[in-house]
């Protein structure tokens, strides 16, 4: 007999705690219903912790750097008379060398305030670039930017390249359409005057977009930077006098 009632006490303990399991999941909710519960719980406060993600982004176009890989150049450092010669390439926003080192192969920085002269060669070209470092500007230029150098002298010709990091906007209060973070790349040149001063001058287009508007380039503009060669820049923009262009300018500079 007490056989029979251990059984019985036995029997009624598991069905119990097998009903319990299965109560506890009836009660929950599942599929769709289980998906509403999750995006109530994040609309029923302030922050909420259940958040939608936004697919329209689609992610960064362009890169800060100027020629988004290493390229072959030669790196003269301030207060050095030797060359480096290695794979660099810019970083337009932080103003840096960038070069993997080739021992740890870690990514490596120089700043433009330790270079004194970088020259890619690319494209069986030369390009030599500088700093703007003890340069004389018109309006001045807050930061030591890298500066490419068309035309040395007796006055220089120099172009600045830009990027600007743009975010991405797609807000409904003023939408702009446009669901990407971006580098956008802008170029500036600037020429020297008989004074040693660099002014911001325009080649062909005006740039609406500047703040301070530049020298749009042509015959009068270039005779007010060079007034003693005046007679010289009328007598060059005879010929094609809306032409003006990097190597235009250059071929008019080496005859002063």
């Amino acid at each position: 007999m007490k056989r029979y009632i251990i059984l019985f006490i036995s029997v009624f303990y598991v069905l119990n705690i097998y009903s319990q399991k299965v109560n506890y999941y009836q009660e929950s909710t599942t599929g769709e219903d289980n998906l509403n519960a999750i995006s109530n719980l994040g609309k029923s406060s302030s922050s909420g912790w259940a958040h939608a993600f936004d697919s329209r982004y689609e992610g960064v176009k362009g890169t800060p750097n100027l020629f988004h890989a290493f390229v072959p150049s030669f790196l003269l450092t301030s207060g050095q008379e030797k060359y480096i010669q290695f794979e660099s390439d810019l970083d337009l926003l932080k103003n840096t060398v960038m070069f993997i080192d080739p021992s740890t192969g870690k990514l490596m920085e120089i700043s433009s305030d330790n270079v004194a002269e970088l020259i890619f060669v690319k494209y069986d070209n030369e390009f030599i670039y500088k700093t703007t470092k003890g340069m004389k500007f018109d309006k001045k230029i807050r930061e030591n930017k890298f500066c490419q150098v068309l035309y040395e002298g007796p006055y220089r010709l120099i172009m600045i390249p830009l990027k600007t990091f743009i975010k991405a906007d797609y807000e409904p209060a003023f939408n702009s359409g446009r669901h990407y973070d971006e580098y956008r790349s802008e170029r500036k040149f600037y020429l020297e005057d008989s004074r040693g001063t660099f002014h911001h001058v325009i080649l062909n287009k005006i740039e609406y977009n500047c703040l301070v508007h530049p020298t749009q380039l042509d015959k009068k503009s270039l005779a007010k930077l060079f007034p003693d060669k005046k007679e010289l820049i009328y007598k060059e923009f005879e010929e094609k006098p809306d032409s003006v262009n990097v190597e235009r300018i250059i071929s008019i500079l080496k005859k002063f």
